[in-house]
């Protein structure tokens, strides 16, 4: 079911002929391009999880986990998580009839977007180690109109871990935390993004959607 939902995902992002506006919205349409497929018993949004279901979740301080979709096929579960950021564009689009200036806002804090995406990748792991009828790893997606990611960080950037630049390639059982070679990170940040150790292999590849500048990878 993994591949098979990974390439309706791919489908449904070079197809796209129409701008996103937010993360939301993302999901919403793709929710609804994986019901058109007629492959799923169901498809949930927004699948709420008790962290303490969870096996070892490293961020201690939630306490619950609402994953954005979640396909089901004869009572087995995939997950699905989606990320979207997005450097300024002004887009022109139709508003009521009207051709107007569409802002996408910056997001910035790029360092902090690549922590979340391994947040993502690490959190199906862990997903598939603690219920069984999840029997295949998830899927976190990544969309940005914003190509700096595909570029790799500079030496020692503490960040470094957790970029996902174009053809990067993490090992399994690899400890994903940041680079402290050039100056220690505080304690809140410790705090707020933890170190963890990734279970499987994975290799980013980035690919280009039909939208203007946008581009996206998945795990």
């Amino acid at each position: 079911m993994r591949e098979q939902t990974k390439t309706y995902i791919e489908e449904f992002l070079t197809e796209m002929n129409s701008f996103f506006h937010s993360e939301q919205e993302i999901q919403m349409l793709l929710v609804q391009h994986l019901r058109n497929t007629g492959e799923y018993s169901n498809v949930f949004i927004e699948y709420y999880v008790p962290v303490e279901n969870l096996n070892l979740y490293p961020w201690v301080n939630e306490r619950k986990i609402s994953i954005d979709i979640v396909v089901n096929r004869q009572n087995v579960f995939l997950p699905i998580e989606i990320k979207y950021k997005t450097k300024q564009q002004i887009l022109n689009e139709f508003i009521f009839g009207e051709e107007l200036n569409v802002e996408l806002h910056e997001h910035g804090a790029k360092n902090e977007n690549c922590y979340y995406f391994w947040k993502d990748v690490k959190r199906n792991e862990l997903l598939l180690n603690s219920f069984n009828r999840i029997e295949e790893n998830g899927l976190t997606l990544f969309i940005t109109n914003d190509d700096r990611y595909k570029n790799e960080p500079r030496k020692f950037s503490q960040y470094a871990p957790f970029s996902i630049h174009q053809n990067k390639e993490v090992d399994a059982n690899t400890q994903m935390s940041w680079d402290e070679t050039n100056g220690a990170i505080s304690d809140d940040r410790r705090r707020k993004f933890p170190s963890f150790s990734l279970i499987n292999a994975y290799k980013i590849s980035w690919q280009n959607m039909g939208l203007e500048n946008h581009i996206f990878t998945i795990c």
